[in-house]
């Protein structure tokens, strides 16, 4: 799935405003916590294509650390992203807050940062989906790539849909 050239968005792009937070939380070394939240401001999606502005916080408990996007808060992010693109993808309304509709879990991924990202302040996150294959009933396999500026990820990621009676919005699952 190697893509040499950066590959063009669409034409036509709509555009969810969803002022949200992905935050990613973690210790490399005891009682040293490294923390980044992405702050959402918007989505932008396309066919097979979604891109997402937003600014960044960073903390850290270890010793010169600088600012930079962590690999962990991309890839989560990244879930979301082709969550908004597959709904296209597949006809569903996108409903933040209403039950899902698939999951997924990348198996395969393949992260490269050539160099650390530092900026904080509008940065832009974009998805291809270069491939939605059905594998089986109810189950496909999706090829992605993503970017933010020279970091980029590839990953292959099979998704399952869910029955009707399968869907929660997450509320009933801690009930």
């Amino acid at each position: 799935m190697t893509t040499t050239a950066t590959p063009s968005s669409p034409a036509t792009l709509e555009t969810i405003h969803e002022r949200t937070d992905c935050h990613c939380s973690f210790n490399v070394m005891p009682d040293r916590p490294v923390e980044e939240t992405l702050h959402i401001r918007e989505y932008r999606v396309g066919d097979r294509y979604v891109e997402a502005h937003f600014d960044r916080s960073y903390r850290s408990s270890m010793a010169a650390s600088p600012s930079h996007l962590i690999f962990l808060t991309a890839l989560v992010h990244t879930q979301k992203m082709l969550y908004l693109g597959l709904c296209r993808e597949f006809g569903f309304d996108y409903d933040p807050e209403g039950a899902e509709a698939f999951k997924m879990w990348p198996t395969k991924i393949d992260v490269r940062i050539p160099e650390l990202i530092a900026a904080e302040n509008d940065l832009v996150q974009q998805l291809w989906i270069h491939e939605v294959k059905p594998v089986r009933d109810g189950a496909h396999r999706a090829k992605i790539e993503v970017r933010v500026g020279s970091f980029r990820i590839e990953a292959t990621v099979p998704v399952f849909m869910l029955e009707l009676d399968q869907r929660t919005n997450g509320d009933e699952q801690a009930a």
